[in-house]
């Protein structure tokens, strides 16, 4: 439906589905807030997330999708929200995300919390990272750093 730009029509059809309900899928959840984060209504789609916390409806996925486009969208301490709810769960944001979000706090001109966010996952030093994958992500946002100053 957002492709064919039928983004209220998408929007009453969910809260059709609440109204009655219907337990949303995640499947559902992140076509909707896609949709409504790509025709620019974040604040909606983080609106909707929060709806579905009573309902007992917490999909790491469909989180890991929003952050994905806030970070994308500027939207970076939304992002960081978002993510900070995933850790208090006891849930560990995905390496895909985080490196995400390090290139977003980076390009923001935040990257001391670029470099927390990386040492809260990798620990402190070059030294202790066991992959090479690590290391060239590593090397990357070292060198990132060095033309940002």
């Amino acid at each position: 439906m957002f492709k064919e730009r039928r983004n209220e029509e998408a929007l009453k059809l969910w809260e059709m589905m609440i109204d009655k309900g219907i337990t949303p899928t995640a499947a559902c959840f992140r076509a909707l807030s896609t949709g409504l984060c790509l025709s620019g209504k974040v604040g909606r789609a983080c609106k909707i997330l929060d709806e579905l916390a009573p309902m007992g409806v917490i999909l790491d996925a469909a989180c890991e999708d929003m952050i994905n486009t806030l970070c994308k969208a500027g939207r970076i301490k939304e992002a960081c929200r978002l993510a900070d709810g995933i850790t208090e769960r006891g849930r560990e944001v995905p390496g895909r995300i985080r490196t995400v979000m390090i290139n977003a706090l980076r390009k923001v001109g935040k990257s001391d919390l670029a470099m927390k966010l990386m040492h809260s996952k990798i620990g402190i030093g070059y030294e202790r990272m066991g992959s090479v994958k690590r290391r060239v992500k590593f090397r990357t946002l070292l060198e990132s750093f060095d033309h940002d100053f």
